[in-house]
């Protein structure tokens, strides 16, 4: 029952904010399953890569993927999340702790501070150098995270279209969606070629694999319709307030392990 919920509020995080719901699952899967760190972030972005894969595809499908800023940001994404996760089990698990809390932190500063400043609405600028080159830069950073921790890829890829206005609203989170189909497939390609076979280990068994897919699929079905009447200033409040939250929850659980 628990992981079905985790599912379905993973999901429905994704579809509705444009993440791929990795600030829920790394936090919250160790309450329903016994893995260590490292199996969680890679069970963890298994789960995303099947949730960004049919959020994209219910997006691509309404034309709401702006798919030059995909392939501007994914590549980058992929190949340094694969270089992450190829050398998380250089890190203890209570450090791979300790940092996501410092990431959920920072990066939930970031959005606040974003959503203080009065902007006005912009051009589109993803066709400059300057912005070609701040973009690689963003998705190096978020594949990073990603591939280490589980979390990152979304919510950056969010920032950035929301901060340099580079998606008006409604393509916001379908063009994060399609970034992190890049950032995840890599990512848990290096966890499966250096550390896990996701069918052998059995991170996870049958009947919970079955009710963990069942609620994302039920919470895709909720969020993906909604997405488009959220507005994108809520959008991102509710994020930046979720993802302090879990931050704090996350940091105290790490001062307890040390």
């Amino acid at each position: 029952m628990i992981l079905g919920l985790i599912g379905f509020f993973a999901s429905l995080a994704s579809a509705l904010l444009g993440i791929g719901g990795g600030v829920l699952l790394v936090p919250l899967l160790p309450y329903a399953l016994e893995l260590s760190a490292q199996d969680t972030v890679a069970l963890s972005l298994l789960i995303i890569l099947f949730i960004v894969l049919v959020n994209t595809f219910y997006f691509h499908k309404k034309k709401l993927v702006l798919w030059p800023v995909v392939l501007m940001l994914g590549p980058a994404t992929g190949v340094s999340a694969f270089l992450a996760a190829s050398v998380s089990g250089w890190f203890s698990g209570e450090n791979l702790r300790l940092a996501l809390a410092c990431a959920l932190l920072v990066l939930s500063l970031r959005y606040f501070k974003v959503l203080l400043q009065k902007k006005k609405e912009g051009e589109n600028t993803s066709t400059s150098p300057d912005s070609k080159v701040l973009g690689l830069s963003l998705g190096l950073g978020a594949g990073i995270l990603s591939g280490l921790l589980g979390i990152g890829s979304g919510v950056m890829v969010n920032w950035i279209l929301f901060q340099k206005k580079w998606a008006i609203e409604k393509f916001q989170s379908p063009t994060a969606s399609g970034v992190m189909v890049f950032t995840t497939f890599f990512a848990v390609l290096a966890y499966k070629a250096h550390y896990i076979d996701f069918y052998e280990d059995a991170l996870i068994s049958e009947s919970s694999g079955a009710l963990l897919i069942f609620g994302v699929l039920c919470g895709g079905l909720v969020g993906r319709p909604l997405q488009e009447k959220l507005k994108g200033w809520w959008r991102n409040l509710f994020l930046a307030g979720l993802l302090l939250f879990l931050a704090l929850v996350v940091f105290i659980e790490s001062l307890g392990d040390l």
